[in-house]
C-alpha cells in the first residue's frame, strides 16, 4: 500500500512578515510579569487599577470597562476596547 501524501518543506517557512507582536524585548517582559500578576491571577481581585494599566502599556480602553480576574492579555498595546 503506497502513500500519496504531498511532503512539505517546514525549514523554508517564514512568518516574520506576518507575525509582529510591536513592542521590544523589554516591553513584552514588562507586560508579561504585569499580566500575570494583575490580570490572569485570581489573588488579585481588584478591578479599577486594570484599565489603567492597561493604557500604561499602550491599550485604548473606554469609560467604564470592568476587567475580570482570570482574563489573558497578550499584546495590549494593539488591544481597543470601547466605552463600558
Amino acid at each position: 500500500m503506497t502513500t500519496d501524501r504531498k511532503r512539505v518543506d517546514l525549514s523554508r517557512f517564514d512568518n516574520s512578515a506576518v507575525f509582529d507582536p510591536g513592542a521590544g524585548v523589554v516591553k513584552r517582559t514588562l507586560w508579561y510579569f504585569t499580566n500575570a500578576i494583575f490580570f490572569r491571577s485570581p489573588l488579585f481581585p481588584f478591578r479599577s487599577p486594570k484599565p489603567f494599566l492597561l493604557r500604561v502599556f499602550g491599550a485604548r480602553v473606554g469609560r467604564g470597562v470592568v476587567i475580570h480576574p482570570g482574563v489573558n492579555i497578550k499584546f495590549p498595546w494593539k488591544l481597543r476596547i470601547g466605552h463600558h
